[in-house]
């Protein structure tokens, strides 16, 4: 557990090192929206561990990170990159949920001789105007209201499968344990994490993005629906489109025995 201090924030990262020398690349883990260094299961951690050193960091705006002034994708691009800097990684494999795939994009596009391979899961080269619309809606209730268990379930209802609420007692043990999570994002943090989301577009340079690039779509993912173009990013010259049936937005959360096989596959292959 370690703080990388820049000029205007204090990025916090955990850096999680097999008990051999790593055979492989470097990986980071770029969380989503509202979402830390935490949200990855140690399930996911420990399995990708296992022969990589793996980092994981909470973006500004989220978990122990601090920072001043706006929030943007590239900015938190940027981060990850410097932070790569700091330990020294001159090639890196990045996996990106959600928001966290924009990061991973923008960063691959800043810096294309060090970002080697790169997997999206559950992530858009685009917001639609629904989305915008939905996560102003959101940030505009958390700041009103505060996170309260009400925001979280109608939250949850975008992000979970129909079988996940088929327990009764899931969704309120879920929220209960959200709820107690001493770093969630203030009002302030929600809202332009929210936007930096929502404004991010990068249909106009994605074609220019060579890295290869696993695509991890869900059939039932409500917020990034995949369509026929997994949600724009069948645009990438170097995608590979991995649609997952039956699974959701949250895709790390209740499926990470796929997102743990089919990334191992894809970023360990010759």
């Amino acid at each position: 557990m370690s703080a990388l201090d820049l000029a205007d924030a204090s990025i916090y990262y955990e850096v999680h090192a097999p008990i051999e020398q790593a055979a492989y690349r470097p990986l980071i883990l770029i969380a989503g929206l509202a979402s830390d260094s935490q949200s990855w299961l140690p399930r996911v951690v420990r399995a990708l561990s296992q022969q990589r050193l793996v980092v994981t960091l909470d973006n500004r705006g989220c978990g122990r990170t601090e920072y001043q002034g706006e929030i943007s994708i590239e900015q938190m691009a940027s981060d990850c990159l410097t932070l790569a800097d700091h330990l020294d990684l001159a090639s890196v494999d990045l996996l990106g949920h959600s928001m966290g795939g924009m990061i991973a994009l923008t960063a691959a596009r800043q810096r294309p001789h060090q970002v080697n391979r790169m997997v999206l899961c559950n992530s858009s080269a685009k917001q639609s105007a629904r989305n915008r619309r939905l996560f102003d809606d959101w940030s505009q209730t958390y700041s009103e209201q505060g996170p309260t268990a009400a925001w979280y379930r109608n939250l949850f209802y975008w992000l979970l499968t129909p079988d996940f609420f088929e327990d009764r007692h899931a969704l309120d043990e879920l929220v209960h344990m959200v709820m107690a999570y001493p770093h969630a994002p203030s009002a302030t943090d929600y809202r332009q994490q929210g936007q930096a989301v929502a404004t991010f577009d990068a249909l106009a340079w994605l074609h220019d993005v060579q890295t290869p690039t696993l695509v991890m779509a869900a059939s039932d993912d409500l917020l990034f629906p995949p369509g026929k173009d997994a949600s724009g990013l069948a645009a990438l010259p170097n995608a590979e489109i991995e649609l997952v049936t039956g699974q959701s937005h949250s895709m790390p959360m209740l499926a990470p025995a796929l997102l743990i096989e089919h990334t191992k596959s894809f970023l360990d292959s010759p």
